[in-house]
């Protein structure tokens, strides 16, 4: 007879009940009854996050896991002081607390940060105005209207409860005028001066160790050896984790960047008007060649005006484009920029990590250190992990010709190729 090491904590057959029965009571719990002891109304989407924190919760004290329990409330807790706020902000927070559960379920750290940070922009929004209430509730109301109507505008197209949204140059315009009152409201309400702390002079503890790059660098990259020290170690982990020789994603990186990622501390972009056109339509107001649909972008501001070369050279024809494309339809302006180093489109932004195009020319707009990890991103889940195949075989021509196409195949192939020796031998 065989020995047969003991088994300490729950079985697997033993937490699938443990699960089942926590799920069961979840599912039963009276949530309406908590809503009349809470004086609250909950939503169906809140409803069913609130029981997916009560389930975690019961399985958590089933376990006997006390962080968990807590965790579980916290969150709970959490999503019913949102529910408290007036209407646009019970809106606004739904739209960030759902986007950053979903991000949380995915494992997407840089989703939940900018929800995160959505979020925060909101709780400013409503402490401004608790704050003016103290004050001037009158001010106060009239601020908060015009919070909500600057968010009905912006979301939905609707001005002063009508829909505009089929003339999205008066819906900015609106926009633009309650912000215009409001910021003149919270201009009588400046907050106190503070005292700046000054902090103690003493040398720091990692006096002498080498620190990794701070975020927000837009410095134009000057040599390999500089690109090496700066963002080295990003890549070395990155590298790492794909399982890539970090001297082929470096190289792949600095072909592709072109050396920035910025044009004068503004972020490098192209817009493309057959993607705009693609996605918004106001065809009469971009146009291209006949001959291939990424050459002789022009675009007019009306059938009445002259047409303006979009490629001129210089970034400032490519965001004309852009900013007038956002007055007609702002996401889909997003999604036609190609942007930042890996000059990756718009479109792209789930692949690279990001909820939205806009969210990725934030980010992007940070520093060199947040476009390397959107590219990096990108590339690990394009074209259904081809790409990041071939740089694990370090097949160079299989990758260029997945992200830049057919077209100079070799030529990039062997910049590539001189790029990851330069970098290789680099200090």
């Amino acid at each position: 007879m065989k020995w047969k090491e003991p088994t300490f904590g729950p079985t697997p057959l033993l937490r699938s009940l443990m699960a089942a029965n926590a799920r069961r009571k979840a599912q039963s719990f009276d949530l309406e009854a908590e809503q009349k002891q809470l004086k609250l109304v909950y939503p169906e989407w809140a409803k069913e996050w609130l029981k997916k924190y009560k389930e975690a919760w019961y399985i958590a004290e089933a376990s006997g896991d006390k962080v968990g329990m807590r965790k579980a409330k916290e969150l709970a807790d959490g999503l019913r002081d949102k529910l408290r706020e007036p209407p646009w902000a019970q809106e606004q927070m739904q739209k960030q607390t759902v986007r950053w559960m979903e991000a949380n379920e995915d494992g997407n750290v840089r989703a939940m940060k900018a929800a995160a940070e959505a979020g925060k922009g909101i709780r400013e929004k409503l402490e401004t105005i608790d704050r003016i209430k103290k004050t001037s509730p009158q001010d106060a109301e009239r601020l908060n209207d015009l919070t909500a109507k600057w968010y009905a505008a912006n979301d939905k197209g609707m001005v002063d409860g009508k829909d505009m949204s089929l003339t999205p140059g008066l819906v900015e315009a609106a926009k633009n005028n309650y912000s215009k009152e409001a910021q003149t409201i919270m201009a009588k309400y400046p907050l106190p001066m503070q005292k700046p702390v000054v902090p103690p002079i003493a040398p720091p503890a990692n006096a002498g160790v080498k620190q990794p790059p701070q975020t927000g660098d837009r410095q134009a990259i000057g040599s390999i050896a500089e690109f090496k020290r700066k963002y080295g170690g990003i890549i070395q982990t990155n590298a790492q984790e794909l399982g890539v020789d970090a001297n082929v994603l470096a190289a792949v990186i600095l072909v592709e960047s072109s050396g920035s990622g910025f044009v004068d501390g503004k972020l490098k972009i192209r817009f493309e008007n057959h993607q705009f056109v693609d996605r918004a339509g106001y065809k009469e107001l971009f146009t291209w060649s006949s001959e291939a649909r990424w050459k002789g972008h022009k675009f007019r501001e009306s059938v009445k005006h002259e047409w303006k070369t979009v490629h001129t050279g210089s970034q400032m024809g490519e965001y004309a484009a852009f900013e007038f494309a956002k007055k007609l339809k702002e996401s889909a302006a997003y999604e036609a920029i190609s942007m930042g180093m890996g000059q990756i489109m718009g479109f792209n932004y789930k692949q690279a990590g990001y909820h939205s195009a806009r969210e990725m020319f934030d980010d992007f707009n940070r520093g060199h250190e947040q476009q390397i990890n959107g590219m990096i991103h990108f590339m690990r889940g394009y074209n259904g992990g081809k790409l990041l195949k071939a740089l694990k075989n370090n097949d160079l021509r299989s990758f260029v010709t997945q992200y830049n196409g057919n077209g100079q195949v070799d030529v990039y192939t062997e910049k590539m190729e001189k790029a990851m020796e330069s970098y290789r031998k680099a200090g």
